[in-house]
């Protein structure tokens, strides 16, 4: 998810001030104390649910035609 919004560590880097080596050592934070690491989780989060919603509405139009979903 990181390397396809921001393209490469480094851009990850300069944005929010960081010194992460590589994307494989950023993790989901284990307090609220680091708010980059709070913000870019819960952007994650919501772009995942976003997604599973995505897929869930898609195998329903599929399997009912002309469900109204809302």
């Amino acid at each position: 998810w990181l390397r396809s919004r921001f393209g490469s560590i480094d851009r990850l880097n300069e944005i929010y001030g960081k010194a992460w080596t590589d994307f494989e050592t950023v993790h989901p934070p284990a307090s609220g104390s680091d708010f980059t690491e709070m913000f870019l989780w819960r952007h994650w989060a919501s772009d995942a649910v976003a997604g599973h919603l995505r897929s869930a509405a898609m195998a329903l139009r599929e399997a009912v035609p002309g469900l109204f979903l809302m």
